[in-house]
């Protein structure tokens, strides 16, 4: 069986699907996952109102 986690994504992959949600969105899963927390504060990811 395949693994079809978010976690088995590119990192790349992560910041694309994740910078795309909702700013609302966004602050939810920043305070769920730690690993979703750096993601955002990566250079990658502009987030825009």
């Amino acid at each position: 069986m395949e693994d079809s986690s978010f976690e088995s994504l590119t990192q790349v992959l992560q910041e694309d699907i994740l910078s795309r949600l909702p700013l609302k969105s966004l602050v939810k899963f920043i305070l769920v996952s730690k690993k979703w927390a750096s993601i955002f504060r990566g250079p990658r990811i502009r987030l825009c109102s």
